[in-house]
């Protein structure tokens, strides 16, 4: 007896045939836009696209006989003023990080949707910041030679009070992000910080991953403690292990 299932497969050509997408990539993420501005859902951009693929299989040991394109799958992440926003949630694999005695609590704005020709097929969608509610202050950010030489004391600095087994770092990343932080009465905010990052490709992940990782404030140039400023803000506690 003949079964259908639906899988979703990146960066592979997995049909040869004449059939196309009975919808454009343009069509299915104007759909899953509509849906987040019906549920009233703003600031959030798509950050990452698949092409959903159905597949039929058949016979006495289940091969594929056939698969085409069928939908889409986007993902979305919060921008503010097109500049992304970074919740830390990747750091498992940084070396000068131990996340052994914390779990994660959440609080991150993301939505996954799927849209087949019929429209949205699911969705699944966490709010951690209502962008009407931003008080957006100016602030000067350091130049980029101003935020180099704060950046090599500060880095240094990092590395005294969070020691690496790495015997040398070498930063092959950096990048402009908004970091979500919290002062001590609990307020939150969104400061503009540069990323340093020593990525390296993870056969198992098929992707780069972070194995250094050091956020720079981008005004005062001074570094921000990812893990206590995650706990501060609430997305990680401490699990009480040693």
């Amino acid at each position: 007896t003949e079964s259908t299932y639906e899988i979703n497969v990146v960066g592979e050509d997995t049909y040869d045939g004449d059939e196309k997408n009975p919808i454009t990539e343009d069509e299915g993420l104007g759909s899953a836009m509509k849906l987040l501005d019906n549920l009233g859902i703003s600031g959030f951009a798509c950050t990452e696209t698949e092409e959903a693929v159905r597949a039929w299989t058949g016979g006495s040991y289940g091969e594929d006989i056939c698969k085409k394109p069928d939908g889409y799958r986007f993902q979305f992440g919060r921008k503010i003023d097109g500049i992304d926003v970074v919740y830390s949630t990747d750091i498992d694999t940084v070396d000068s990080i131990d996340t052994d005695n914390l779990t994660y609590k959440g609080g991150v704005d993301k939505a996954v949707i799927s849209v087949d020709k019929f429209g949205v097929v699911s969705s699944t969608v966490y709010v951690y910041a209502d962008e009407d509610t931003f008080d957006k202050e100016e602030v000067k950010l350091l130049s980029w030679d101003e935020m180099i030489k704060a950046a090599g004391e500060s880095i240094a600095k990092y590395y005294k009070d969070h020691p690496t087994n790495y015997g040398t770092v070498e930063f092959n990343d950096v990048e402009l992000a908004y970091v979500p932080c919290a002062d001590e009465s609990g307020n939150k905010y969104f400061v503009p910080t540069w990323i340093f990052s020593q990525n390296e490709y993870n056969e198992d992940y098929r992707c780069d991953m972070p194995l250094q990782r050091v956020y720079i404030n981008a005004i005062d140039g001074n570094y921000i403690d990812i893990v206590d400023n995650m706990k501060k803000i609430g997305m990680y506690e401490e699990t009480g292990r040693k």
